[in-house]
């Protein structure tokens, strides 16, 4: 061999060499820490924290990512996780929310650069800016599944279901263990109306996660729907069997005695879940004195639907409630009526002025609207024999159910009264084929609802005979 052949071959080597070196070198090498703390402590709280918050026991997850912060003041990506589950005080929060702001993240992993970035940018109403930030990072990290799980999310809120359903399937491909995102899958085909596969996930989420309570509750929300309550009812008590303190399940308990029309085991209920620390937002949110006026109104106990609709409550409820527009209606006060109405609309108006409205709140609340306006219109034209108002109220009431879905317990029960409702409102109008229409969709979903579901109605809606 020529001596330029024998320095070829050495070159040759000396480069496999130096690449087999770097190659073991870099295998030796541990990689970065997904979490940045100098407290293995702080760390271990934040990763119970994930645990948690993996189950949806988010008052446990906040007390972990709490303490974790407690032990590492600097530990970013905790507090971002705080603010994420309303953890703290309101005065807490507030700090959080400006130290998160201000943190230094260079020096922080890619994955907490990108979350602490992403929702920064969200948190000031940057959604297109959060966006290109999410897009860019997965082009780099294509399979982190914080980030696949946020995209996702995105498709969720925008209600583009085929989008998320693929988005979400993507994930779990990757990455099995990422069990939440069989329940989104059964809530996307709860939305759409496909009951059977929404169950189909729902159990199969039970099946992989038989230790937590939330594919229980989730179970139980749809079987509620489809009428076949003594089986929701053994799905909750799954639910709280595993985590007695699993909130979600218990208030579904609470709304699920309310639809079988047994008052006082929903109020048991409601009081139980006050009893519970850890389930104080459904106080907070209105959602107990809400349910406890819808009882007594159901009842025909219009005094006691109105002594716990007060000003607190009704506050507490963003100033606009269902029942209270009921009760303002039934009062005759349509001054009343317009005003939760309008209460609403700006509430609608501030979220879209946040720059981050989820379609999916957005629309409900577009859809609550109309049901409300429709009401009044019904029971302003009905009194006063104006059979076009009526009309006018039929279309309103069409255009609310067109826009709701079957989400949730408490969303799809609002979508069958409105179709309940609607019915009655063409038959008043003389348009059987749409009636029934309205009917049969009802029945195909819980045939049990219009039969045994009934609340006192409103002055002006029983009959158009003038």
């Amino acid at each position: 061999m020529t001596k330029s052949g024998w320095i070829l071959v050495g070159t040759v080597g000396l480069a496999l060499v130096m690449t087999s070196l770097l190659v073991a070198t870099r295998a030796l090498k541990p990689e970065p820490p997904p979490w940045t703390t100098r407290s293995s402590e702080a760390l271990r709280a934040f990763e119970r924290g994930l645990d948690s918050l993996a189950k949806y026991y988010g008052a446990e997850a906040a007390q972990h990512f709490a303490r974790a912060v407690e032990l590492d003041r600097d530990f970013a990506v905790a507090k971002l996780q705080l603010l994420l589950t309303d953890g703290g005080s309101p005065q807490e929060r507030e700090r959080w929310f400006r130290e998160l702001g201000e943190a230094e993240i260079s020096q922080l992993s890619p994955r907490e650069q990108f979350l602490i970035g992403y929702w920064r940018l969200r948190f000031s109403g940057n959604s297109a800016e959060g966006k290109a930030l999410l897009d860019e990072y997965l082009a780099r990290y294509p399979k982190d599944p914080w980030a696949l799980s946020t995209d996702c999310g995105l498709e969720w809120e925008r209600e583009a279901w085929d989008q998320a359903e693929s988005c979400y399937r993507r994930l779990i491909a990757m990455h099995p263990n990422w069990v939440r995102a069989q329940n989104r899958l059964g809530l996307i085909a709860m939305a759409r109306g496909q009951f059977k596969d929404a169950e189909e996930h729902f159990r199969t989420y039970g099946y992989i996660a038989p230790d937590q309570a939330a594919p229980w509750d989730s179970l139980g929300q749809l079987l509620a729907v489809r009428g076949h309550y003594d089986e929701a009812s053994e799905a909750y008590q799954k639910a709280v069997s595993i985590k007695d303190d699993y909130c979600s399940a218990r208030w579904h308990v609470a709304v699920l005695e309310s639809l079988r029309r047994r008052f006082d085991t929903s109020e048991t209920r409601l009081r139980e879940l006050e009893a519970i620390g850890a389930c104080g937002e459904f106080t907070t949110w209105g959602l107990v004195c809400s349910r406890r006026a819808w009882n007594a109104y159901s009842t025909g106990d219009l005094a006691s639907a109105r002594a716990y609709l007060d000003d607190e409550c009704l506050e507490s409820r963003g100033g606009f409630d269902f029942v209270a527009h009921r009760l303002a209606l039934a009062a005759g006060d349509l001054d009343e009526a317009v005003r939760l109405e309008l209460a609403l609309k700006d509430r609608l108006r501030e979220k879209r002025e946040d720059g981050d409205v989820y379609v999916f709140y957005g629309n409900f609340l577009q859809a609550t609207g109309k049901h409300l306006v429709a009401m009044r219109t019904w029971s302003e034209s009905g009194a006063s024999g104006d059979r076009d108002g009526v009309k006018r109220a039929c279309r309103l009431l069409r255009e609310a159910d067109d826009t709701m879905l079957y989400w949730g317990i408490d969303r799809a029960m609002f979508k069958l009264f409105n179709l309940r409702q609607l019915a009655r409102c063409y038959d008043l109008t003389s348009q059987p084929d749409l009636a029934a229409r309205a009917r049969a969709d009802l029945d195909r979903v819980n045939p049990r609802y219009r039969a045994e579901y009934a609340v006192p109605e409103l002055p002006g809606t029983g009959s158009l005979d003038r």
